[in-house]
């Protein structure tokens, strides 16, 4: 779940985005995975609910390498955009400031550190 203040808004990289709802000090750890906030489930439990869930949970979740399961956040983090030089890192229980951010500007994230699978997967990293 998200840990600073942020705000979806009109994004010039695709659609909607995630922004800094107060400047964000590079370091600052800004998501922590929470069980319960952030729901972890199979391919097969997300197709039970329907076909409708099942699509949104392709384009929304992403998968852990190690078990397979589908992973997402109910609040703003899953409207993060993908960008080359993103200003944020990642390990698999936190996320942080690679660099400061101001309040306004967009939140980024590379999404070859979460999806392994098309049709985001990159086979050379």
């Amino acid at each position: 779940m998200m840990i600073v203040k942020n705000y979806v808004a009109p994004s010039v990289i695709q659609g909607v985005g995630l922004f800094a709802g107060e400047d964000i000090a590079c370091g600052t750890c800004i998501y922590e995975f929470v069980a319960g906030v952030d729901i972890v489930m199979t391919r097969d439990d997300a197709a039970r609910y329907s076909a409708e869930f099942a699509r949104f949970m392709h384009i929304y979740a992403y998968v852990e390498p190690a078990d397979k399961t589908m992973v997402i956040s109910v609040d703003n983090s899953r409207f993060m955009n993908h960008a080359e030089e993103p200003n944020t890192g990642w390990d698999e229980r936190f996320g942080w400031a690679t660099r400061d951010i101001r309040c306004g500007e967009e939140i980024t994230c590379d999404y070859f550190k979460f999806w392994f699978e098309p049709p985001f997967a990159d086979p050379a990293r």
